[in-house]
């Protein structure tokens, strides 16, 4: 049966480990399926990934093993969320362009 990850707080999605993720996902015979892409904002309790496969296990904690390689935070970052670097670089332009 699927398990939903949802998203430990409000904030934008700014890094994935995908080498965690995958360390984690063969550790325990799944696959994980991310819902959401870089740089989008998530409200608390919202889905952001589905563990398929695997059993039941009581000690393995989905939400918490997921959370862990998936960091959500207040701003937007460009470490790994290139849209973000070229808007702000839209931006500027759009600014540098304007009549005021």
């Amino acid at each position: 049966m699927p398990h939903t990850v949802v998203a430990p707080t409000s904030g934008y999605v700014n890094y994935i480990d995908a080498r965690g993720l995958i360390s984690l996902a063969k550790q325990h015979e799944v696959h994980i399926e991310l819902l959401q892409p870089l740089g989008t904002y998530l409200v608390e309790n919202e889905p952001m990934a589905v563990v398929h496969g695997g059993t039941d296990h009581p000690s393995v904690s989905w939400d918490k093993n997921t959370s862990a390689e998936i960091e959500v935070g207040w701003r937007r970052t460009m470490e790994q969320d290139i849209s973000f670097g070229l808007r702000q670089l839209v931006d500027i332009a759009d600014k540098a362009l304007s009549p005021g």
